[in-house]
């Protein structure tokens, strides 16, 4: 993810040398903030409002509502269709089968069965709240730096606290705010990465990104909060 440099945050004077118009790869994202390299080398802080994407998308996806999938944990006592699975894990890999057939056509079956390589759809997902003590603008930036037909890597990561997950990062190698959207896509993601060999990884080609926004009212209605969900392809490359 680049931006570009446009001027001094909230009209202050301008950041020493800092020019308007310089270009920076972001490797931090933060709420309101992204950490980037200066020419020089030396890491510096530029705020949301202090900078503009290099290459923008053309065009933002047209907010819709949330989908609800109709299942909920009680299904997986009560549905017939998950009594052949006997763990939560297979309960789960059979809701995303199901979850998959829905949008599936002839081809993806033929291609999975012709292309070893091809993992299947993975959808992503990132949000952001802006309103009252909550400033996600950073984030929201970071969502609409991603267009279809991007390359997003998946890395799998462990965290401070030795949880394991999946970062994702895009073609400058800017580690991304997304996650996978079901438990089902995580899963998906954790056996291809058992397949890996040396020198491969996974790459999400983006196919489509819904984007659903809405208010937390009644409870909180100055809050304002913004959900893509990229679609990809996965396959396993290298």
């Amino acid at each position: 993810m680049k931006v570009r440099y446009i001027g001094p945050r909230l009209k202050l004077s301008s950041k020493q040398g800092i020019e308007i118009g310089s270009e920076f790869t972001v490797f931090q994202v933060g709420d309101c903030y992204f950490r980037a390299l200066h020419d020089s080398g030396m890491p510096v802080t530029l705020y949301e409002d202090e900078v503009e994407l290099v290459n923008p998308p053309l065009g933002s996806p047209t907010a819709g509502k949330p989908e609800w999938m109709g299942t909920n944990a009680r299904d997986y006592i009560s549905d017939p269709v998950y009594s052949h699975s006997h763990t939560l894990e297979e309960k789960i890999e059979t809701r995303g089968h199901i979850h998959e057939l829905r949008y599936a056509t002839p081809d993806d079956f033929e291609q999975k069965q012709k292309d070893s390589s091809y993992i299947g759809r993975v959808e992503i997902w990132s949000s952001s709240l802006i309103g009252e003590a909550h400033i996600e603008t950073a984030y929201l930036l970071a969502m609409n730096s991603v267009s279809v037909g991007d390359n997003l890597l998946a890395c799998r990561e462990i965290n401070s606290n030795g949880i394991t997950y999946f970062q994702f990062r895009d073609a400058d190698g800017t580690p991304l705010p997304f996650s996978p959207y079901y438990d089902f896509n995580n899963l998906t993601l954790e056996h291809a990465f058992l397949r890996l060999r040396q020198g491969q990884r996974i790459v999400c080609k983006v196919t489509e990104i819904k984007a659903m926004t809405g208010t937390c009212a009644p409870a909180a209605p100055n809050i304002a909060w913004t959900v893509y969900n990229f679609v990809t392809n996965a396959r396993i490359a290298g």
